[in-house]
């Protein structure tokens, strides 16, 4: 959301990007909106008609990821059952995997291999099954250093790395700010009539917001929380 000449770049290559099949990689600090910028190229791509699955790699535990991942069938392993997992979901749709850089090494070459064949098969099932996807993923860390580390394939970098479209920071596009607290002081003042002072705005708008757009929504969140009186002032804004 806003209107500055940060954001319309990025809405024009999103418009751009979106109708193609290449993999998109979103980079850029926390609370930028990656998840909303896949959301936008999902919806406006080819296979919108299908759902948007997002994958929390963060929260992918190394020894479950590949059930997690590919699926599993009853019996293949104690209390499993017929499951078809992230891959069979996103099929005929988008696949976003959000925070990638933490996605766990030794399922890199599996992934790998089904992007290049589009086949994968369920932990336990020897036939393979087709899945056919667009793939998005996002990233906050530096991927090429993680390579260089050896903490990330390089072959899969350059497999999610096709297109990649980098999120401005808050700080960057800050003439954006009396749009985005007018937004979100409609979305939260659901809970209680209020508004914000010009000296209130002038304090938000000085500030470098190190959390970008999310930070900036929970702060307004507190403020409207703990304010003393229906406009935010100043001294509502423990920064």
């Amino acid at each position: 959301m806003g209107k500055s000449p940060a954001i319309q770049r990025l809405m024009k290559l999103i418009d751009k990007v979106a109708p193609t099949d290449a993999a998109v990689l979103l980079t850029g600090e926390n609370g930028t909106g990656k998840e909303l910028a896949a959301r936008a190229l999902h919806e406006r791509s080819l296979n919108r008609q299908g759902s948007l699955v997002a994958v929390n790699c963060s929260a992918i535990s190394s020894g479950l990821a590949e059930s997690e991942l590919f699926g599993t069938i009853k019996g293949a392993f104690t209390d499993a059952t017929d499951h078809g997992g992230y891959i069979a979901a996103a099929s005929g749709g988008t696949l976003f995997l959000d925070e990638v850089a933490d996605f766990p090494l030794e399922q890199q070459a599996k992934m790998l291999r089904l992007l290049e064949t589009r086949d994968f098969r369920r932990v336990g099932c020897s036939e393979a099954e087709n899945a056919n996807f667009r793939l998005i993923s996002a990233s906050n860390v530096d991927l090429a250093e993680r390579v260089r580390e050896g903490r990330f394939r390089r072959d899969f970098f350059h497999r999610l790395h096709v297109v990649e479209i980098r999120l401005p920071a808050l700080r960057d596009r800050i003439e954006d700010l009396p749009m985005l607290t007018a937004h979100f002081l409609h979305v939260l003042k659901a809970k209680t009539q209020v508004s914000i002072s010009a000296l209130a705005m002038e304090k938000l708008a000085a500030y470098s917001w190190p959390g970008n757009v999310r930070e900036l929504r929970n702060v307004l969140e507190r403020a409207i929380i703990l304010a003393e009186n229906v406009e935010l002032q100043p001294e509502d804004f423990e920064f």
